[in-house]
């Protein structure tokens, strides 16, 4: 074996002694290589040692050659080779053989892999493909094995070439595609060499480079459609079956139209249609007053008659899935002539003669009607009216009044009220029925008949006995007896009156007796069998006798014994038989005869029936027509109840967990079978209602709160809102806004939840608005003229939340350092008088007050002429001054009006109260307050003038500001006093410098003038 030592020796006997020479036997049996020495060794030997062997010895006498010697070495397979034929491109049909080579001693044996799987064929050196298929593509190689050892060729592939097999396609994400989404389309298919593709949507190419994954991003709606891949290689092309891409989309706005248009009259035919683009195809909901029409969805919408009830206004929902959208309105106007009018009459019931009656009369038409009134079918001669009024009301009234509705399509004509005249009853009428002879335990009736307005009261009297049942009419003996027989008369009354009727006579005749019922065979009767009833009565003349089912006449002629044969289940019921001669006739008692069966479809019962109210009582009742009688069980919302069988099933009292869906079961040894279903709704009043504020908190001026009630309560509860206990007058809401706040919104508020079952109010809770002050008002105390050395009061007060602080200020002179509501200055001194006012401020805002004027009157030091004289100086300049400055003050304001007559506009507000020339008051507190309070200052268009006014008094009322303070001196003669009042427009531009010009001339000279 190949790897081992092996050794040859090689002897021959020789004199002298040989020398010897080894060599391999070559091609030709000549020698080759030759190895000198007695013993060749292979250490170690391979298999090229295999082979013939000579050993030659050789002397000087001469040579001797062995016979051969052979060596056969023994190896495992060397590295295949693997060899393809025909060599190159390999097509898919065509045929290759691929064989496998490998030294190997002994020889090898040969099995061919593919991809690393053993192919299942028998040993062999060549493998053959023929035809070559697409799925032999692979890597090829053999492996060569003997006793020694086994060795794998390298791989070879196979490469078939082959055009595309038909292209799959799948789309991602698979399932419905929303517009605006994303949708991918990938195209496989198997080909050698690798496929390129292109796409086709609806059986056109799409432009862009083949690519297999396809994107839509984002899908609209005109990506909609077939789509399609196509594969090709050099060898082929194959295409993909088709895939749909459906873009599912919400409907857009329904459009509604309408045909015929126009105005469309009662009896004629109108269509809607709506149509809305929409995938999937929207479903159509129609509305009509916005409330559903309860038929299925359908488009068009036909009204065919159309009828009155079908006017107003129509609209469309389309909707699908994916959402819904509504069209505009459009109005169906029906015209149609008048319905049937009806008329009423008031006051109703009876008419005095003498008093007042007014008809009314009433149509539904379009347009509206006309009316006519007409009495005994004769036309009124008065013009159309409606109402009509008979005032007073006369005897010659009495009749049948209707009116007639028309307009251009039609009239019609009411039905007619019957106009009556109150009066007593007339003598009564006694009729009996039947008439004639009256048989034992039948029964008569005898009716009293007179002629009243109003209808009479009748009292029934036997043997001139009153009756003591409550007045009737007619009266009913049954069944009649022997004790009946008698004279009876009735009396007809009335408020106006009564009168007894003439008398008749009752006789009793003799009638049959009760009959019996027996049935043959007696006990149970199964569906099948043969049953016989027989009936006996005793009777004179003899009796007929007449079967009844159930309370039905059999339809059989009439005869004694009755038959069913054979018995079937219909024929279960109760029978009695009825006894009849010329005096009357008698029915006997009932006797059952009874089919055995399995349950019918049980049937349920709620009593009381309609609308459930917590805390009542309700019965539900299951019957099931069944023989013998089946047994219930009761299941709500499908979960048996545990009570025992029964019937009837009571809750009582109702509560609200007892709401839920009920059904029964009836079950005998026959069969069983449940109900449909009921449902219990339970109804009860409000419980008490919960108010919520947002924003919580206290609530500003100017902002905006709501406050929100609920409450649990079935059928929903409306909600009204109560103010300090005082409802308020808007409809009924919730929740109930207040925007803007405003201060007389504080308050308390609670709300009230209501249905028809009761009403029950909430908690209350407080509104606080928080506000400003308002403008502060200001008194003096003591009232009047104030003197030098006397003790003044002056207080503030203003309205606000929280309450305000007050601050005291004079004019000029800031803050005089008082807090509170009161100023108290005593010993007052001339200095002290002037201009006052307080600021109420809280942490929401301030606000000033307007200016209270102090005139503190100093005593006099001088004479009366002195004074005259130096007041006339005075007067003389404050004129000259005033003049000067009005004069200026005008020459600008016209340059103003002309400045806005070229590029202004006019101001049309209201002109400012006066001011006082002594003082700024306008300026003063706009001056003092927050720039959020100032009030502008209002203009006019027309200049006003100054008017002066100089004048001596005891009293002097102050203008502008301070309206309603007097300024008093105890010398009239001495003191002189001006109040200068000016209408003043707004300020244009340097308007406020030349006032303030105005202003401080005017208070120098009124000082200098208050000190003369």
């Amino acid at each position: 074996m190949a790897g081992s030592s092996v050794n040859l020796t090689c002897t021959s006997e020789a004199n002298p002694v040989a020398k010897y020479t080894w060599s391999k036997v070559t091609t030709g049996h000549s020698p080759g290589h030759t190895v000198q020495g007695q013993q060749l060794s292979f250490h170690p030997i391979q298999s090229s040692d295999s082979g013939q062997y000579l050993c030659k010895a050789k002397n000087d006498l001469g040579t001797t050659t062995s016979s051969p010697f052979s060596i056969d070495v023994k190896y495992a397979p060397k590295t295949p080779s693997v060899s393809v034929r025909p060599p190159g491109e390999i097509m898919e049909g065509g045929s290759v053989t691929l064989s496998c080579s490998s030294d190997a001693n002994p020889a090898a044996n040969y099995t061919w892999f593919k991809d690393n799987q053993p192919l299942p064929w028998e040993p062999r050196r060549p493998y053959t493909l023929d035809p070559v298929r697409s799925k032999d593509r692979g890597m090829y190689r053999c492996q060569a094995e003997n006793q020694y050892g086994y060795l794998s060729s390298n791989s070879v592939f196979i490469d078939v070439l082959y055009a595309p097999k038909t292209p799959s396609v799948s789309v991602r994400p698979p399932g419905e595609i929303k517009e605006g989404g994303s949708v991918t389309l990938s195209c496989s298919s198997d080909a050698n060499p690798a496929a390129d593709y292109t796409w086709f949507k609806d059986n056109q190419s799409l432009l862009w480079e083949p690519r297999r994954p396809y994107t839509l991003d984002p899908v609209r709606s005109k990506d909609r459609g077939t789509y399609r891949c196509h594969a090709e290689n050099q060898y082929g092309y194959l295409g993909s079956n088709s895939v749909f891409i459906d873009v599912q989309y919400a409907p857009k706005t329904p459009s509604v139209s309408v045909r015929p248009p126009g105005g469309i009259k009662e009896g004629g035919s109108v269509t809607l249609s709506c149509s809305s683009d929409a995938n999937p195809a929207a479903d159509y909901t129609w509305f009509k007053d916005n409330q559903p029409l309860l038929w299925e969805p359908s488009q068009p919408y036909t009204l065919d008659p159309v009828s009155s009830k079908d006017r107003g206004t129509y609209h469309c929902q389309a909707e699908n899935q994916y959402g819904y959208l509504g069209s505009n309105s459009v109005f169906i106007d029906v015209l149609y002539a008048p319905k049937t009018p009806s008329v009423s009459v008031r006051p109703p019931g009876g008419i005095k003669e003498g008093g007042s009656v007014t008809l009314s009369c009433s149509s539904d038409a379009n347009p509206a009607a006309d009316y006519t009134w007409f009495k005994d079918n004769q036309p009124l001669l008065w013009e159309p009216s409606q109402p009509y009024t008979l005032d007073p009301v006369s005897s010659k009234d009495r009749g049948t009044y209707h009116c007639q509705a028309e307009n251009q399509y039609g009239y019609l004509g009411s039905n007619s009220v019957f106009i009556d005249v109150l009066y007593a009853p007339k003598t009564p009428s006694v009729s009996v029925r039947p008439p004639g002879g009256i048989k034992e335990g039948g029964s008569v009736t005898l009716s009293c008949s007179s002629d009243a307005n109003p209808a009479a009261d009748y009292t029934w009297f036997k043997d001139n006995q009153p009756l003591l049942w409550e007045p009737s009419q007619p009266y009913t003996l049954d069944p009649v007896s022997s004790k009946d027989r008698g004279t009876y008369h009735c009396q007809a009354e009335n408020q106006y009156g009564y009168l007894g009727s003439n008398s008749v006579f009752i006789d009793v005749l003799y009638a049959p007796k009760t009959p019996s019922v027996s049935v043959r065979p007696p006990g149970e009767i199964k569906e099948g069998g043969s049953v016989t009833l027989s009936c006996s009565s005793d009777a004179n003349p003899a009796a007929d006798y007449t079967w009844f089912r159930d309370n039905q006449p059999l339809p059989w002629e009439p005869r004694r014994p009755y038959t069913l044969d054979p018995v079937r289940s219909k024929d279960r019921g109760t029978y009695r038989c009825h006894a009849e001669n010329q005096y009357g006739y008698l029915g006997s008692n009932s006797v059952f005869i009874d089919v055995l069966y399995a349950p019918k479809t049980p049937s349920v019962s709620v009593r009381p029936p309609g609308e459930i109210m917590e805390g009542g009582s309700v019965t539900l009742s299951c019957s099931s027509d069944a023989n013998p009688a089946a047994d219930y069980t009761w299941f709500k919302d499908n979960q048996s109840l545990l009570w025992e069988p029964r019937r009837h099933y009571t809750l009582d009292p109702v509560r609200s967990k007892d709401r839920g869906t009920y059904r029964c079961h009836a079950e005998n040894q026959y069969g069983y079978l449940g109900s449909n279903s009921v449902f219990i709704d339970v109804q009860y009043a409000p419980k008490t209602p919960s108010v919520s504020v947002r924003p919580p908190g206290g609530i500003k001026e100017g902002g905006s709160v709501t406050l929100s009630c609920s409450s649990d309560a079935n059928p929903a509860a409306d909600y009204t809102w109560f103010k300090d206990n005082q409802p308020l007058l808007w409809e009924p809401s919730q929740p109930y806004t207040l925007d803007p706040v405003s201060s007389k919104d504080r308050g308390t508020y609670h709300c009230q939840a209501e249905n028809q079952y009761g009403y029950l109010g909430s908690n209350s809770v407080f509104i606080d608005v928080l506000y400003a002050p308002k403008t502060p008002s200001v008194s003096v105390r003591p009232p009047g003229g104030i003197k030098e050395g006397g003790s003044v009061t002056l207080s503030c007060s203003s309205d606000a939340n929280p309450a305000a602080d007050y601050t005291w200020f004079r004019e000029h002179g800031g803050s005089v350092g008082e807090l509170g509501e009161n100023y108290t200055i005593s010993n007052i001194t001339t200095e002290l008088g002037g201009n006052y006012y307080c600021e109420a401020r809280n942490a929401v805002g301030l606000q000033n007050s307007t200016l209270m004027f102090l005139n503190v009157t100093a005593t006099p030091s001088s004479s009366s002429s002195g004074t005259t004289t130096v007041a006339a100086g005075t007067v003389a300049v404050l004129l000259a001054s005033i003049l000067l400055i009005i004069f200026l003050w005008m020459r600008r304001k016209r340059a103003s009006r002309k400045a806005r007559g070229q590029g202004g506009r006019p101001d049309t507000r209201q002109e400012s109260p006066p001011c006082p020339v002594y003082d700024n008051v306008s300026a003063l507190t706009n001056r003092s307050a927050s720039a959020a309070q100032r009030e502008p200052i209002e203009e006019q268009d027309d200049p006003h003038y100054a008017s002066i006014h100089i004048s001596r008094s005891k009293n002097q009322e102050v203008a502008g500001g301070f309206a309603g303070s007097l300024v008093e001196s105890d010398h009239t003669e001495q003191v002189l006093y001006s109040a200068i009042n000016l209408k003043r427009p707004k300020a244009v531009p340097d308007d406020s410098k030349l006032m303030s010009e105005l202003y401080t001339t005017i208070k120098y000279m009124s000082q200098k003038m208050h000190y003369f």
